[in-house]
């Protein structure tokens, strides 16, 4: 049985958490994703440590996956818009993380079947 206090905390990590997620996605439904998470916490906790370490893991890389697609979006979306660096920081959406990438000098490819983040080279 899960104590009233660690399961308030992980709430409140993963409430936390979602703020990863893009914006849209936590206003609809971030009060199913939240409850969601927490009945597979709850369950996995009763099976040990490592299955409640995979819960996590599962849902850290889940709220960075819609992330990535929201980037890829963005991304695409300001090229066709023609700008050069794929990022509209001025868009609502587009946080210091998304400004960030360019800036590192990293920029995200999305055609020709490249996936990932690339360096891009200097000089």
């Amino acid at each position: 049985m899960t104590e009233p206090g660690t399961a308030r905390r992980a709430e409140r990590i993963y409430r936390a958490l979602l703020h990863v997620a893009p914006r849209r996605l936590r206003e609809r439904h971030a009060d199913d994703m939240t409850a969601l998470f927490l009945e597979a916490l709850t369950s996995a906790r009763a099976d040990g440590r490592t299955r409640t370490a995979r819960v996590w893991a599962m849902a850290i890389g889940d709220l960075a996956r819609a992330r990535a697609g929201q980037l890829v979006t963005l991304a695409r979306r300001a090229t066709d818009r023609g700008e050069p660096r794929g990022i509209d920081e001025s868009d609502p959406s587009c946080s210091a993380t998304t400004s960030a990438i360019p800036a590192a000098g990293w920029k995200i490819p999305w055609a020709g079947g490249s996936k990932g983040m690339v360096r891009r080279r200097r000089g």
